[in-house]
């Protein structure tokens, strides 16, 4: 499950990074292709039943059932398809110099703190027990931050201007991280100060969006949350 999350997270920020190189925003078919899946598995379930799913196959030392075809569907979907359709479109900006023609620093500086999300949430789930014992408290700080990375990688595409190479809020998680999984006392406060990292990344990302929301309102000279009526 977690890293399937990941697969879905990272084809999104692709997206996104894409858009920041070449100017253009190529929505993956991995998210049309899985909606129609989704209709095609809730309608066989609804007229076949759920106990259709629970098969398996013995083929030499492989068991197939259907969570794995599931997750190797998805990550061959999700990777597999859509990153190499960023890649290659990336690839074309650049043979028709049709995007920003960036240095290979700033087209990589955008990954750095996705990359280190990932690295520092993945030892935490490897090295811990914090999947098994508060799965949604975890993917909801990991799917928080993601968040607020991404958020920031689209308001510097919008405004044109130059992607962060750094997320202040994976700061705690470099100091948490480590510390739960290296000194024994804290392991007994990881569940604890999961709840406390968590609660203090999404009122940072609360506050960040209402500000980002408000300066470009105070730019644009209008009010968020109210329509102008046209003059007749």
């Amino acid at each position: 499950m977690y890293f399937i999350i990941w697969s879905v997270q990272i084809v999104f920020i692709a997206s996104h990074w894409e858009k920041y190189i070449t100017k253009v925003l190529f929505l993956p078919w991995g998210y049309d292709i899985s909606q129609l899946a989704l209709t095609v598995v809730y309608l066989i379930t609804f007229f076949r039943g759920h106990l259709f799913w629970k098969f398996s196959y013995d083929i030499g030392p492989i068991v197939i059932t259907f969570p794995l075809l599931v997750e190797v569907s998805v990550y061959t979907f999700s990777i597999g398809l859509s990153i190499g359709q960023t890649f290659w479109n990336i690839y074309k900006s650049y043979k028709d110099e049709t995007g920003k023609m960036l240095s290979p620093y700033e087209v990589l500086m955008p990954l750095l703190p996705v990359t280190a999300l990932f690295t520092l949430c993945t030892l935490w789930a490897v090295l811990s027990d914090v999947v098994d014992a508060q799965p949604r408290v975890f993917f909801f700080l990991i799917g928080t931050v993601f968040s607020n990375i991404t958020c920031r990688l689209i308001v510097a595409q919008m405004a044109g201007t130059r992607a962060e190479f750094w997320n202040w809020l994976l700061v705690p998680l470099i100091v948490t991280v480590p510390s739960v999984l290296c000194i024994a006392p804290l392991k007994a406060w990881q569940t604890p100060i999961l709840y406390v990292l968590t609660t203090m990344v999404t009122l940072c990302h609360i506050h960040y969006g209402i500000f980002v929301v408000r300066q470009m309102a105070l730019h644009l000279g209008i009010d968020a949350f109210r329509i102008k009526q046209k003059d007749t």
